[in-house]
């Protein structure tokens, strides 16, 4: 084993996690008044979790809850970015704002966000087994020689995916062009997000 003096650490992924405070109950009865007038989800996405993407323009909404919601959010992505710029002036701008809502049998595939910088997710309801996000490495994708490991070898250094176990009331930031997925909701009850991209500015 080389001595890590001599071993540089780069390209790290980062994944920004805190506790967000909104009006829950006013985002819930929006989020169910657009599922009632709009109960089947236009999507593309090679799954049937229910989504209000092209549904619902939270931009020009009068709805205010949504409007501090972004608020916040953008708050917290400031703070995240400001691992990947040395400028104090750089805006922060949402881009992108929908709920989902993943009933019981639903996931998402590994997918990426590539026409933005940062995207947040916010977990409103996060019943036990309803599924982790998974984060993959880009060379999880593209190492099409992948080294041989035993499970003892996992580590920081080995792995290609990453689990993240949501709790409600939090909120989780990342570079969108980063691989990800949502696991099988195995509950008999819905889990219910929000989902943001963001676009950093100079």
């Amino acid at each position: 084993m080389i001595d890590d003096s001599k071993i540089l650490s780069i390209f790290p992924t980062l994944i920004y996690c805190d506790h967000i405070d909104l009006e829950y109950e006013d985002l819930y009865n929006i989020l169910f008044k657009i599922n009632k007038e709009n109960p089947k989800p236009k999507t593309e996405w090679q799954c049937n979790t229910y989504n209000t993407l092209g549904i619902y323009d939270a931009f020009t909404s009068i709805d205010i809850p949504v409007k501090k919601t972004i608020d916040k959010a953008q708050k917290h992505v400031i703070e995240f970015a400001k691992n990947y710029t040395k400028s104090k002036n750089f805006k922060i701008e949402c881009k992108d704002f929908w709920f989902n809502i993943s009933k019981p049998g639903n996931y998402q595939e590994y997918h990426n966000h590539s026409w933005s910088h940062f995207s947040a997710i916010i977990y409103l309801d996060v019943p036990e087994n309803s599924g982790n996000l998974i984060f993959k490495s880009h060379a999880g994708f593209m190492d099409n020689y992948s080294l041989p490991k035993t499970d003892d070898d996992i580590s920081f250094t080995t792995a290609d995916r990453c689990s993240y176990k949501p709790t409600e009331k939090t909120i989780v930031i990342f570079r969108s062009h980063l691989q990800h997925k949502v696991e099988e909701n195995l509950s008999n009850k819905n889990r219910i997000s929000i989902s943001m991209n963001f676009i950093m500015k100079l």
